[in-house]
């Protein structure tokens, strides 16, 4: 049975092998990837209730939460 540490020995591994120039690449992706979570966020919070296609009354606590459960989610398991 593999458990979670096989999986982050894997990683581990996987990650040494690189090279600087493919770190840096998979680091300078990340980045763009929080700062886009971030945007979509600052967006969401500024958006007007109406401005929501579904969700009536409650469409920007559901897409926040969506946002946040979502990104914390994506990078807790980049970051793990």
């Amino acid at each position: 049975m593999i458990d979670i540490n096989t999986f982050r020995l894997i990683d581990r591994f996987y990650f040494t092998s690189l090279s600087f120039d493919q770190k840096a690449s998979i680091h300078f992706f990340l980045i763009l990837l929080f700062i886009f979570c971030i945007w979509m966020f600052v967006d969401c919070i500024k958006r007007p209730d109406e401005m929501f296609a579904i969700g009536g009354d409650h469409g920007m606590l559901i897409w926040v939460l969506f946002i946040v459960i979502t990104g914390e989610l994506l990078i807790g398991a980049i970051l793990d």
